[in-house]
């Protein structure tokens, strides 16, 4: 890695401006001021810069030596962090560095880029004789198999030998196509051309045979909107697995991608067959462009995750979208009596309050947005001596009473609703008098 938390993209074509930030890892300095042509400028606390030792390149500095960016060649690397803050110093900042890195940018690279590609074409040639490897061992493998099934019968010795001549003949294929360094360089060129466009930033083969790669900024279109997913990391294992993770952030998608899961499984669809070619007959570049081009799309029909939720201002209304869906107020009270989007698709009966002691005692929608709940309705025990004397939502019988329909003008001795009769009278009468009492004072 460079010192740039990034593969440098040293071309003689393009300019390239790297930023420091204090989100990374890297050491940082304090500098609570700038001088700029005799005029000094405050910074926020957060805009520092780190230490210009450890990166390469000519220094951009300040009146007072402060250095501000370093120019390496045609890469450009601001280590004071203006980012954040916005104010007039970071902007100062900025103007001075792009006036003054025109003195020292240097396109002369080719030295740097043979070296580049040297670096690449080992890492390339190593890729592919790892492949190549992993395939003979499969080979020298079925070929052993072949020799162990010949000493156990007859008809086995009669297969193996016409095997052996076919995979005798790969596997010597197999060992002189390293030679064959065309193939090389047509992937280095391939690569080459990927990252020089920016459509990668960092593509790395490694040993084992497995292939990682960075992708630059992602921005999907749909519906006339412009969706940016930031940059994704695509690896490519030795045995052809294909996962893809997003380097950035979206707080409102479970998905990295529209169409990659939770796991970073990509849904290729009719892509598949082509991306599974193209790794078995390691064609690096072939198909990072093809995958590149799958992230740039969008398919509403088989999404794992809708596009408006990869919009950062949360605005863009998808007309297919259920606003149900992951909403944490889903099957709430509030959704069935207010919402405005529940249109009747959410009744009382789904509730997950539904004739809990919180609906009858607590929920104010109770009689209003829903229908009016009871724990009497249907109740086994309404009537009974349960009902009248045990019952806590019908203790002063608001609700039913066993004198609604008594032929008894007065209550025998052996009534066993009598004493709980007088109890709630006497209440009531002191609950009576109180108020009584209470009145006079109110009206002085």
């Amino acid at each position: 890695m460079s010192p740039y938390n990034a593969v440098p993209q040293y071309s003689d074509k393009v300019v390239h401006v790297y930023f420091c930030s204090t989100e990374g890892n890297l050491p940082s300095l304090d500098i609570p001021q700038v001088t700029l042509n005799g005029q000094t400028y405050a910074l926020e606390t957060e805009q520092r810069a780190f230490d210009p030792d450890s990166l390469p390149g000519v220094p951009i500095k300040d009146d007072h030596g402060v250095v501000l960016a370093l120019v390496d060649h045609n890469c450009v690397v601001v280590v004071a962090d203006i980012t954040a803050a916005d104010n007039e110093a970071g902007q100062k900042i900025l103007g001075h560095v792009a006036s003054e890195m025109v003195k020292h940018l240097d396109f002369d690279i080719a030295k740097l880029l043979k070296g580049e590609r040297e670096r690449m074409r080992q890492d390339v040639a190593a890729f592919r004789t790892a492949a190549l490897k992993a395939r003979i061992r499969e080979k020298e493998e079925k070929l052993k198999q072949l020799h162990r099934d010949a000493e156990q019968a007859m008809y086995t010795l009669v297969d193996a030998e016409r095997n052996r001549p076919i995979l005798e003949a790969e596997v010597v294929q197999l060992q002189a196509l390293p030679a064959k360094n065309y193939a090389v360089e047509w992937e280095v060129r391939r690569i080459c051309e990927l990252l020089e466009s920016g459509v990668y930033e960092e593509i790395q083969c490694e040993e084992d045979g497995s292939l990682r790669a960075r992708t630059g900024p992602i921005t999907l279109s749909h519906d006339g909107r412009l969706f940016p997913l930031g940059g994704y990391e695509i690896t490519i294992g030795q045995n052809g697995s294909v996962r893809i993770s997003n380097l950035g952030k979206h707080p409102r998608a479970e998905h990295p991608h529209p169409h990659v899961g939770t796991d970073g499984r990509p849904c290729l669809g009719n892509i598949a067959s082509d991306v599974a070619k193209m790794i078995g007959r390691c064609r690096i570049g072939d198909v990072l462009n093809l995958l590149h081009a799958f992230l740039l799309g969008y398919n509403p029909g088989n999404a794992y995750e809708r596009i408006g939720r990869f919009d950062p201002s949360g605005e863009y209304q998808d007309e297919d979208e259920n606003p149900c869906d992951n909403c944490e107020d889903s099957s709430t009270p509030f959704c069935i009596a207010e919402c405005s989007t529940n249109d009747g698709f959410y009744t009382a009966r789904d509730c997950g309050d539904h004739r809990t002691d919180y609906c009858y005692a607590e929920c104010q929608y109770n009689g209003e947005g829903c229908l009016a709940l009871s724990p009497c309705d249907e109740c086994e025990h309404e009537g009974t001596q349960h009902c009248y004397l045990e019952c806590r939502w019908n203790e002063e019988w608001e609700k039913f009473s066993p004198c609604e329909g008594c032929e008894d003008e007065t209550c025998p001795d052996d009534c066993p609703y009598l004493e709980r009769r007088r109890s709630l009278e006497n209440a009531r009468s002191r609950t009576q008098d109180g108020n009584a009492v209470a009145s006079p004072a109110a009206a002085s």
